[in-house]
């Protein structure tokens, strides 16, 4: 008897220094540590970067670095899990609910449910983020339907954005000033983007539109803005066959763009739409482009098409153009071979 007590005793230690093990297992992942170099200063921290996105099966990792010895901290980011404390507005009419305005809203990853109460979430409001200071990595699920004004603009931490297959309707400024997002894909749902929808997101280096959408918006609110306007960052842009127009100012000031493949479906380039692109070496013109520029431009500014493209050395027009306005091609000084 005393012989089974003590086997029975030492297999209960046996399984709490188990549980014991992996409490501190998950409370080592979750840890933060300071990596070498190392010094007897006070550390003096960047913002932390995201270096691994959490999922809904697996956790993230972000990182930051001393801005004195380099040294880094890391830490574990929680698995994603659908947003619990987020305001939402009941649509009455058709019984439906929208993400109500959220500015002070202090999650960093977050995953927007497709229902609240029992019914869809088909719509994020004007304004909804705009400002949010927090927010780094959302996901919309595929019952929301349209993205409403500055929804997501001024979002300094915001990084990355989920946009469904469902989303048909995003409005102006939607994603306006989130200088950190990297990537956007616009899904082929898209049927309207609206005016200055990612303007000046000076961070963003690629962008895919989606077949859906025949036009690039012209702004006719401000002579500068534009709908990719003043992303200084953008490198890489993929414009479908569907499109038909390049409005006015549609990338101007994408002072990191190199090349641009217009394709044959596109029959109108506004007025600075790629306006002082100082680093476009090329342009590949679709042989459907019949006008470059227009005569009705924003605020009176006409033309500049290409007006401040230094260093364009090449650019290939086809027996479709019909008209080519002033100043087009103004200060192009390297432009040898049309």
């Amino acid at each position: 008897m005393k012989k089974t007590f003590i086997l029975f005793l030492l297999a209960c230690l046996f399984v709490a220094s188990m549980l014991l093990v992996s409490c501190n297992n998950d409370k080592e992942t979750d840890s933060e540590t300071v990596l070498p170099p190392t010094s007897d200063h006070e550390h003096w921290f960047s913002s932390w970067e995201t270096l691994v996105y959490p999922t809904f099966e697996s956790k993230g990792l972000e990182q930051r670095e001393c801005l004195i010895c380099k040294g880094v901290e890391k830490k574990a980011v929680s698995k994603m899990t659908f947003a619990e404390d987020l305001e939402f507005e009941l649509n009455y009419a058709n019984q439906t609910y929208s993400v109500a305005y959220n500015n002070s809203y202090e999650g960093r990853y977050v995953a927007i449910p497709s229902t609240y109460n029992g019914l869809p979430v088909v719509s994020i409001s004007n304004n909804a983020f705009n400002g949010n200071k927090n927010i780094k990595y959302v996901i919309i699920p595929n019952s929301v339907t349209q993205i409403g004004e500055k929804a997501f603009s001024n979002c300094n931490s915001l990084t990355k954005v989920f946009l469904p297959d469902s989303i048909i309707t995003i409005n102006a400024e939607a994603f306006a000033n989130s200088f950190k997002l990297k990537k956007i894909v616009i899904p082929d749902s898209v049927k309207i983007l609206g005016q200055n929808a990612f303007y000046e997101c000076t961070g963003l280096e690629e962008v895919v539109i989606g077949r859906g959408l025949e036009k690039i918006t012209a702004d006719f609110s401000y002579p500068f803005d534009g709908m990719f306007g003043k992303c200084y960052s953008l490198k890489n842009v993929t414009i479908p066959d569907t499109i038909t127009i390049i409005g006015d100012n549609a990338f101007a000031e994408c002072s990191s763009l190199e090349s641009i493949t217009i394709p044959d479906s596109v029959h109108t380039i506004g007025n600075a739409a790629f306006r002082n692109c100082t680093s476009l070496k090329e342009i590949k013109l679709g042989n459907g482009v019949k006008k470059i520029g227009s005569d009705d431009g924003t605020y009176g500014y006409v033309s500049g098409t290409f007006s401040g493209c230094k260093i364009l050395e090449k650019i290939t027009l086809s027996n479709s153009i019909q008209t080519i306005y002033a100043d087009a091609f103004e200060y192009c000084n390297s432009l040898a071979n049309v």
